[in-house]
């Protein structure tokens, strides 16, 4: 009888949990976790990479909520900072993509002409190439006479990284800037614009733009989980991070190794790029089914 009267108010108040929020919710509490966890776990006194090879392979206890690795590393911290380091490479691998590729999309549907054509030929070259061989060519080379400014291994391995994955992954984005900027160059205030003598430069940056901005972050948070997974393959493949510096990627093939002393050191970090990957597809056909039905 008590249940029958909640299921009954729940329906009444059409309170809806849905498994796609709860997915949603559970990727915004890891990623908050990744970001904030590692700086609670300093004011405790867990460093993730302190070894002690009394604690290898130790049991969930405080303060290692999680247990220790086998060189006894506390387990927790190192997931933490190593999402931290994964959802780095990803964000701003993305960002970079989005500029580079909006940029091009834009220019490509405003201009037409020789410039549509040259700009989009160029792309379907881009589109052309064999990602994944090309990123694992590009990483296996080592860098020479890189700037001091970017400071330890792994600021730079995220900037090589994220430097990558922009520069293969930015045709998405530019397609759909071209289709978005085609489709906007012939409203009556752009046509009004240009006859008042505004330049193609100020249509573009105080126009064109933030009207396209709606679609083009829909598809940013599609890349954004894309490059989540790419980090994770390279560095799984020993081409992301050094293998002091965690990553979800790199967690989980340094787990493979050690399955049957510690399974949750395989299930934890891919369990953690699924959420996470999965949130952000969600929210991001969320985002693209609302922008669809204003557009209607």
């Amino acid at each position: 009888m008590p249940g029958c009267v909640v299921l009954y108010l729940v329906r009444e108040a059409k309170v809806k949990v849905s498994f796609s929020a709860l997915l949603k919710l559970s990727a915004l509490l890891v990623v908050a976790l990744c970001f904030l966890g590692p700086v609670v776990g300093s004011r405790l006194g867990v460093d993730p990479f302190s070894l002690a090879a009394e604690r290898s392979y130790l049991a969930p206890s405080w303060p290692h909520l999680l247990g220790c690795d086998e060189l006894g590393r506390d387990f927790l911290m190192r997931l933490l900072y190593g999402g931290r380091i994964s959802l780095a490479v990803a964000i701003f691998g993305s960002l970079g993509g989005f500029t580079l590729g909006g940029a091009i999309g834009l220019l490509a549907g405003f201009f037409g002409g020789f410039i549509d054509s040259l700009l989009m030929r160029f792309t379907e070259f881009f589109l052309s190439l064999p990602k994944l061989p090309l990123m694992l060519v590009l990483l296996v080379i080592e860098p020479t006479g890189m700037p001091s400014w970017m400071g330890s291994d792994s600021t730079l391995f995220v900037f090589r990284l994220s430097i990558v994955l922009a520069l293969l992954n930015w045709m998405d984005m530019a397609r759909v800037a071209r289709s978005l900027a085609k489709q906007l160059r012939s409203e009556a205030y752009l046509t009004q614009a240009e006859a008042l003598g505004a330049s193609s430069i100020h249509l573009i940056r105080l126009h064109l733009g933030p009207a396209s901005l709606g679609p083009l972050f829909a598809l940013l948070g599609l890349e954004l989980s894309g490059h989540i997974l790419y980090e994770g393959l390279l560095s799984f493949l020993g081409l992301g991070v050094p293998p002091s510096v965690p990553s979800w990627g790199a967690l989980l093939a340094q787990g493979l190794k050690y399955w049957t002393e510690a399974p949750a050191m395989v299930i934890l970090p891919g369990l953690c790029t699924f959420v996470v990957v999965a949130g952000i597809n969600l929210s991001a056909d969320q985002l693209h089914q609302r922008l669809d039905h204003r557009l209607q």
